[in-house]
């Protein structure tokens, strides 16, 4: 699932860079970046119909890839206070010392002559297995949970709570680690 999930994300963000690129944005992560500052900016000055035409278009945008990347029909939405919940969870068993302790085993296993992509790899395998057992909990089971989650969270990409908690988590694996994200 992650895998799928990665190649979903390149096409997604090839075809963003693609498209912001006519609003006047550089074709970069730079641009990447400065479009979603602009786009976060305007969702918080307040629904207009042009807010809400530009989210009503993305949901459906997301909805058309999950479909066609997993076969599967996001249902439900996913409420601001369930997904950082759900995050925090997750962040929380990410630092804890036994997942770190064992997730340099796995990177370490691997050899002294493994690339950083198959580290970066091995890493994203064991974030996703505790996704696999937090997510239950909240009512999303197996790899299909997992993505209807992923779909419902990108409603919530822009929320300042949510970013930190998993910059931090994502910070402290990769000191852990010796990766840097």
């Amino acid at each position: 699932v992650q895998s799928k999930w990665q190649s979903m994300m390149e096409i997604r963000i090839q075809t963003e860079l693609h498209v912001i690129n006519a609003f006047g944005f550089e074709s970069s992560q730079h641009g990447m970046v400065a479009y979603r500052q602009t786009m976060a900016h305007r969702m918080q000055q307040g629904a207009t119909g042009e807010t809400t035409a530009l989210q009503s278009l993305d949901k459906q945008i997301w909805s058309e890839l999950i479909r066609r990347s997993f076969n599967i029909s996001p249902t439900g939405d996913l409420t601001l206070p369930q997904a950082r919940q759900v995050i925090f969870m997750v962040a929380s068993k990410l630092q804890q010392s036994d997942f770190l302790k064992t997730l340099k085993t796995a990177i370490d296993l691997l050899g002294s002559d493994a690339s950083d992509v198959q580290k970066h790899t091995r890493m994203q395998e064991s974030i996703l297995g505790v996704w696999l057992e937090v997510l239950p909990s909240f009512g999303f089971e197996g790899e299909k949970g997992y993505v209807v989650f992923q779909a419902g969270l990108v409603d919530h990409s822009a929320d300042p709570e949510i970013a930190t908690i998993m910059q931090a988590a994502l910070m402290t694996l990769g000191v852990h680690t010796g990766l840097s994200r």
